[in-house]
């Protein structure tokens, strides 16, 4: 996948149907019905940052995503 990520316009942008969204994944632009999915992150023991694919968080509409799912935050 391609980096959709503007940083002069600080959103990702998909060219493919015009849907632009919020650094936390909300969408504000286009015709994509929902925020983007999140995936689960933490950091191990040693500091590195693991993505476990296999757990996603999928987002509704209407709610901001750090109150959907707030172990979808990766924190320290």
């Amino acid at each position: 996948m391609e980096d959709f990520f503007t940083g002069s316009e600080n959103k990702f942008k998909f060219p493919c149907h015009g849907s632009g969204f919020k650094r936390d994944g909300t969408n504000f632009e286009g015709p994509a019905p929902r925020p983007l999915d999140r995936i689960k992150l933490s950091l191990s023991p040693e500091g590195i940052l693991v993505v476990d694919k296999g757990q996603i968080f999928r987002m509704a509409a209407g709610i901001a995503p750090d109150q959907q799912y707030p172990q979808s935050i990766l924190k320290p």
